[in-house]
């Protein structure tokens, strides 16, 4: 009986740890919601994508290749247009705040762009813009 319950307690904090901690899937949903929404970038221009806490973006890029966007790694001398995506951040309503934004990524220029929030809601489904503050002014 003791190892049922433990068995109980382990998948039940397991699963309440992994349901808001995708930072990929927010991040993928985000990208793909802005590009469906306006143009990120035409198919000739670069960008490059950074997400909040993660080191290996081959998978979660690899999903995106339908997207058709060129993308390039982050810091090179390129002029590329720089897609910034933060961790998921639980609100009290039971949503999810994730920042992002769209700036100019070169070595040797002024970081311009525009900083833009989403507000997510994640079920079993995945994760969901439900709204979006800011506008992209390059």
């Amino acid at each position: 009986m003791r190892i049922l319950a433990l068995s109980v307690l382990f998948f039940a904090a397991s699963a309440l740890s992994a349901e808001p901690n995708d930072t990929f899937g927010a991040a993928e949903a985000l990208i793909r919601y802005a590009a469906g929404s306006y143009p990120l970038v035409d198919e000739k221009s670069a960008v490059c994508i950074s997400v909040e806490g993660e080191g290996n973006l081959e998978p979660f890029l690899t999903r995106l290749k339908d997207l058709n966007l060129h993308i390039v790694p982050c810091g090179g001398e390129t002029i590329v247009t720089r897609l910034p995506v933060s961790k998921p951040q639980p609100q009290p309503d039971g949503n999810f705040l994730v920042h992002y934004g769209y700036f100019v990524d070169c070595e040797n220029c002024a970081e311009q762009g525009k900083a833009m929030s989403a507000v997510m809601s994640h079920d079993g489904a995945g994760w969901h813009i439900l709204h979006v503050q800011g506008g992209v002014s390059l």
